[in-house]
């Protein structure tokens, strides 16, 4: 699925707005919900309300037969959402921002 130059510069200059805004959060404890959906700036401040630095980088490791059960039952979403997770991930990359996907 490729991308025009144009929405590519408008995923560029949103994610740039967004990037501003996070770090407005960061430094203010709030940001602009005309930029940041309400959605998002709730994401941003649960790990905040329970004392969880945004410095902080943490993983826990899956036992391998685990992981495995876990893609077999999420394929069909792992199918699915890749072309769209492969456009925000060539938006992002080099913003500091981050990917996830959740079942």
């Amino acid at each position: 699925m490729d991308i025009s130059k144009s929405e590519n510069y408008k995923i560029k200059k949103y994610t740039e707005s967004i990037r501003k805004e996070w770090e407005r959060f960061v430094e203010e404890g709030d940001a602009n919900e005309k930029v940041v959906r309400p959605i998002v700036l709730e994401s941003w401040k649960r790990p905040k309300d329970f004392g969880v630095s945004h410095l902080e980088r943490f993983s826990v490791p899956l036992d391998k037969k685990y992981f495995q059960k876990k893609l077999e039952e999420n394929q069909e979403l792992i199918e699915v959402s890749n072309p769209i997770l492969k456009i925000l991930a060539f938006a992002v990359k080099n913003s500091g921002f981050r990917i996830d996907l959740f079942s």
